[in-house]
């Protein structure tokens, strides 16, 4: 799917093959998802880029992750999804930041895009692409810190109490004060009785 957000716009502009490009040069933000055959072919074209396939995108090594080329940034970076299923996994995402627009390509649907997206469907995006990639890069940032939130939540619930009462740091007492009753710690799950 080809999608084109102008500044001053809500909602995206969508293509069919035969439509004409050109809202392409106005747009802040081009979004390929899982292109069709004639989508990235058209955005190269359009702006004398190479796009990455699939295939350059998953095997691309650590140290290639960011380069320039053509006056474009090119950062490549792997985004979990279905992380509330029972199949969570990576897919590629590249963002192409150039001075009049930002072009992302992906394969799968990260939920920072959808955020945002809808975000854009009921006000318009910002002129700055830089404005652009800063916010689909603190949703993603977002998204990472409540999956790690989530799960260390579920970490605390499946530890032995003895465990989850190792962060406090035990009562010192001196041989003449009578030994005060046994600490209990407070429920770290819900489902924890008192």
């Amino acid at each position: 799917m080809l999608n084109a957000f102008l500044p001053g716009t809500p909602g995206a502009v969508g293509f069919a093959p035969t439509d004409s490009p050109e809202p392409l040069d106005r747009a802040v933000w081009i979004d390929v998802a899982d292109p069709l055959a004639w989508e990235k072919p058209m955005v190269e074209e359009r702006f004398g880029l190479s796009l990455p396939t699939r295939a350059g995108m998953t095997e691309i090594e650590a140290s290639s992750r960011t380069f320039r080329s053509r006056g474009a940034v090119f950062l490549t970076i792997p985004l979990v999804v279905g992380l509330a299923s029972d199949d969570p996994r990576t897919v590629p995402v590249t963002f192409i930041l150039m001075r009049e627009r930002l072009i992302t390509m992906r394969y799968g649907d990260p939920q920072p895009f959808r955020i945002l997206t809808s975000a854009y469907e009921h006000q318009p995006p910002p002129a700055d692409p830089m404005l652009v990639l800063l916010r689909l890069l603190e949703l993603v940032v977002d998204r990472a810190a409540d999956t790690l939130e989530h799960m260390g939540s579920e970490n605390r619930c499946h530890r032995p109490a003895h465990l989850r009462r190792a962060g406090r740091p035990a009562p010192v007492h001196r041989r003449s004060e009578p030994h005060p009753a046994p600490h209990r710690a407070h429920p770290v799950c819900p489902h924890q009785g008192a």
